[in-house]
């Protein structure tokens, strides 16, 4: 099987268990060090392997990782780790050198595997993605054992709603991350700004749609503050968003797309269609009503007759959670097919 989807939850786990299972899936790379207080782990994980990358949905309590032997047989661990925290933080120190770098949510961090290296996390929820150097063309004696793009600067932007953009493909198996690793290749160079490949492009487009799309609804979002916020013209902007008739037009599609999941399926109670009205920031319930008959067909109180779209089952992964030793088997395939 070229791509797979992995699934563990060990929270209700004996500490030992999840201890013996995360030595086992890369014992050959990392020691996990102290766990405060005796508590476990605490894991729960998605692992997806795509072709040549890992992607992996990590969350944990706190302990302490030490990346001493980083080899892989007789070579060291050519790949890095691109890691953005959507929870907690972490503080990386290099073995070698004075250097501590302390990893924050929203930030978007490269983190070398080829450098032996220890690390303290807080209760935490990340993204990662395990990719060859090669692929992005990262070569470790150009780079400190981390490099951090801000999550406040439109490099980092860039870079966070790609990665995930493409975790939200994944989740909709149509996975496509040639265009994200052209990114990473780009922001590790200093160009991905300026860059004119159609790649990069796509992927800063994707960025910016995404962004737009976890925006709460309720707020306003405009040309001029998405331009800004990912160093683009107005007319960048306008152009992503022509297909849909312009920025307005996707964000009212989106809302409605909402609603649409908000009231399908069964009868609302009394007053919910003007909370929700409120909530998706339409001027009047009148106006959504409106909206939502001319996409869909039905006024919003005959929405029961819909079909919501999260109604589509997600990915099916390929072991049964609840067999230790079978998602071990295939954890540790994932995990040595990419790195080696």
């Amino acid at each position: 099987m070229k791509n797979m989807l992995i699934r563990l939850d060990l929270r209700a786990a004996p500490s030992d268990v999840q201890y013996d299972y995360w030595q086992q899936v890369s014992p050959s790379s990392y020691r996990v060090g102290r766990l405060p207080n005796g508590n476990g782990l605490d894991v729960k994980s998605e692992l997806w392997l795509q072709d040549d990358i890992v992607a992996s949905q990590f969350s944990a309590n706190a302990h302490r990782i030490d990346a001493v032997a980083a080899t892989r047989g007789q070579s060291r661990a050519p790949y890095v780790k691109v890691r953005v925290y959507e929870a907690g933080h972490a503080e990386i120190q290099e073995v070698s050198g004075p250097e501590n770098y302390l990893l924050r949510p929203g930030d978007v961090h490269f983190i070398d595997q080829s450098r032996p290296w220890s690390a303290c996390y807080d209760r935490h929820c990340q993204k990662t993605l395990i990719i060859p150097h090669a692929i992005i063309g990262y070569r470790p004696s150009e780079h400190p054992i981390v490099r951090t793009f801000k999550g406040t600067t439109p490099a980092g932007r860039i870079l966070n709603y790609s990665i995930k953009a493409y975790y939200a493909s994944l989740e909709e198996g149509e996975p496509d991350y040639a265009s994200l690793l052209a990114a990473l290749e780009a922001a590790l160079h200093g160009a991905l700004g300026e860059s004119r490949r159609a790649d990069v492009r796509a992927a800063t487009i994707t960025a910016m749609r995404h962004c737009v799309l976890e925006t709460p609804l309720s707020q306003k979002v405009s040309a001029e503050t998405v331009a800004r916020d990912f160093g683009l013209s107005r007319a960048s902007v306008f152009r992503a968003f022509a297909y849909e008739g312009g920025l307005g037009r996707f964000r009212c599609k989106v809302k409605l797309d909402r609603a649409q999941d908000a009231l399908a399926g069964q009868p609302q109670r009394r007053g919910y269609v003007s909370e929700l009205a409120c909530e998706l920031g339409f001027s009047s319930t009148a106006h959504f009503s409106d909206a939502f008959q001319h996409r869909f067909g039905v006024r919003p109180s005959e929405a029961y007759k819909l079909t919501s779209r999260t109604s589509v089952p997600s990915l099916a992964s390929i072991n049964d959670p609840s067999d230790l030793e079978d998602t071990l088997r295939w954890s540790r395939e994932a995990i040595a097919r990419t790195t080696g």
